[in-house]
């Protein structure tokens, strides 16, 4: 997340996630409304990367929504999800 000093990575524990967006607990509260730039690993090592905007804060709960998914990055969140494949 981009902050005022600069760069601030924030860990968290993923629980929810979706073709629309990423629940999870943080280490710090991020504002509602903030993109933040994620990483997520998959369930055989892939890394799923990009960006999102913060739609839900609630302490350290927050719900992300994407911006901008490629359909491999659908494929992949549909994976995580079911082991199906999300279709566009």
């Amino acid at each position: 997340m981009l902050r005022e000093g600069g760069y601030e990575e924030i860990r968290g524990r993923c629980g929810d996630i979706g073709e629309g967006g990423i629940g999870a607990v943080l280490g710090a509260e991020v504002p509602k409304g903030e993109v933040v730039a994620y990483e997520v690993e998959g369930p055989k090592g892939e890394l799923l990367s990009g960006r999102c905007i913060t739609r839900y804060r609630k302490g350290l709960l927050h719900g992300f929504e994407f911006l901008g998914l490629t359909l491999e990055q659908r494929s992949l969140v549909g994976s995580m999800c079911l082991g199906h494949a999300i279709l566009p």
